[in-house]
């Protein structure tokens, strides 16, 4: 609306100031920003001074830790090397050795000075968020620099008039055999090994196991 004041007597006896006062506030009720201005403020107080601007996401879900790469379960060397991920970009890691406390540590990480016999070795990502996974991953190993005995079980007597031999043998530990006759390149070979057609004269039958870690023996 627009609020005016008529003064009697014609345009000679204008009023002062009033009608412009009038006039504003004419304004403001007709375009609404008087109720504009009391929404707004009842929607501050509705939400208070402390009120925040805005919320960020809130990640409580843990990543997931992957084991790329880990000695084989049975290893001849007194150092490992294990690569590792997360399923959360920017992660950061904790490894374990044989439950030791976890300490911070990166991929790929190397462990020396390995003592011969069983080892754990565990690892745990932890996202930007401070979730840590709670279920890490591990590798179980063994380290065994100790080479087996080869041992013949049976075997030709020293003398024969037979053209065929059979030779039984075992280790002294799980092991694989490889066996030569008359200085041949040592195959891989199963017990009992045997060979016929044999020619008159002396023959040298050699065989030698190697355990799961790859120690051969020496003798």
């Amino acid at each position: 609306y627009i609020y005016f004041h008529i003064i009697s007597g014609g345009l000679g006896g204008r009023a002062a100031r009033p009608a412009g006062v009038a006039l504003l506030f004419g304004f403001l009720g007709s375009c609404g920003c008087e109720g504009s201005r009391e929404a707004a403020a009842a929607d501050a107080g509705a939400a208070g001074p402390d009120a925040p601007v805005g919320s960020g996401a809130v990640d409580e879900q843990p990543p997931e830790t992957t084991l790329d790469s880990a000695p084989p379960a049975w290893a001849n060397a007194t150092a490992a090397e294990f690569q590792f991920s997360s399923s959360e970009p920017e992660s950061a890691f904790d490894c374990s050795l044989d439950e030791s406390a976890f300490a911070p540590c990166s991929s790929p990480h190397t462990i020396e000075g390995l003592a011969e016999g069983p080892h754990v070795f565990t690892v745990r990502a932890i996202d930007a968020a401070g979730n840590a996974d709670p279920a890490p991953a591990q590798a179980e190993w063994t380290v065994d620099l100790t080479p087996p005995i080869t041992a013949l079980v049976s075997a030709p007597p020293t003398l024969t008039q037979l053209t065929a031999a059979e030779f039984a043998f075992a280790a002294s530990e799980a092991a694989t055999f490889a066996c030569a006759l008359d200085g041949a390149l040592p195959a891989s070979c199963l017990s009992p090994a045997a060979f016929d057609a044999l020619e008159e004269g002396d023959h040298l039958f050699e065989v030698r196991a190697t355990d799961l870690a790859g120690n051969p023996d020496d003798a």
